[in-house]
Order: C-alpha cells, then sequence, then structure tokens
C-alpha cells in the first residue's frame, strides 16, 4: 500500500475500538486504544496525534515491560482474513524468528470491543520504533501497537 495514500476511515475506527492485552505470566495487562497517527516507515519524532487517557490509565505493570512494548501480529497480512491454521503457522514462524533474534516477548492479542475481530501478536521489548515497523513491515501488516505507561498507540506500518 502507498504511504502517501490515506487508510481508510474505517481501519482507523476498527484500532481505536481495540483492546490489547498482554500476557505478563502472573497477570495480564490490558490496554484501550489511543491513536496516533504516523507516516510509514521509519519515521520521524512528528506525529499528528488523538490523545484519550484509558479510564484509570494503565496500571504500571513496566517492571516487566520497561517503558514500551511494541505489538506486532503476524496474523491476517494486509487485513486479509486468512485461516485459524495459516494464522497459526504464521505467528508460529514470527514467534521463532523473535527468540531467534533475542528480542524479549510476551504473548498478546488484540480484540476488537465488540468481538468481532481477533489477532494474536507479540508484544516486543526492548526494542525501537524502526525496529517494530520492520518487523510490521515483514510481516505484511497495516498497523502495529505501542504500549506505554499513557496507554495504547497506533502506528501505520504502510
Amino acid at each position: 500500500m502507498d504511504p502517501s495514500v490515506p487508510l481508510p476511515p474505517s481501519l482507523w475506527a476498527a484500532w481505536e475500538r481495540t483492546r490489547v492485552h498482554i500476557d505478563l505470566g502472573d497477570s495480564v495487562l490490558t490496554v484501550p486504544a489511543i491513536v496516533e497517527t504516523l507516516t510509514a516507515g521509519p519515521p520521524a519524532d512528528t506525529a499528528r496525534e488523538v490523545t484519550r487517557q484509558p479510564a484509570g490509565g494503565v496500571r504500571d505493570a513496566f517492571g516487566l515491560l520497561a517503558e514500551r512494548a511494541w505489538v506486532v501480529t503476524a496474523w491476517n497480512p494486509m487485513g486479509h482474513a486468512l485461516s485459524a491454521s495459516s494464522n497459526a503457522a504464521r505467528h508460529a514462524t514470527y514467534a521463532a524468528c523473535v527468540r531467534a533474534a533475542g528480542v524479549r516477548a510476551y504473548p498478546a492479542v488484540g480484540v476488537a470491543c465488540d468481538g468481532s475481530w481477533r489477532e494474536e501478536g507479540l508484544a516486543l521489548v526492548g526494542i525501537e520504533r524502526p525496529t517494530a515497523w520492520r518487523w510490521a513491515w515483514e510481516l505484511e501488516q497495516l498497523g502495529f501497537f505501542e504500549v506505554t505507561r499513557a496507554g495504547l498507540r497506533v502506528h501505520r506500518a504502510r
């Protein structure tokens, strides 16, 4: 997808209604979305941002997550729904690559508030935005999430 072409408003609306759950082992961190629109590619630190603090903020789980985590999925490339077995195979390959790269990761899932869409992924810790973008790009994703103490941001990958 050409980064100069705007993504459909319906996609941004879907991301705004997404909740991300990160399995920290002894607990699950659940974060509602805050949307930040960025240009495609490893962008400069310029952004148009819509800031909405989630009710109650994000609970302090950042002893494990450091300052931020990047949630990237291998499921449903370019927003096209695949079979459960295809998504599982893509995720397994992605998880193996993340382990081989030595990146710390936690299981994560993004779920539409109405339950109509669900994608498993990984919360990647200890990497920078350009690396998260590269993972999302290589996995043919349109976007990826950034989890911080403030909440959740959506970054455009394409």
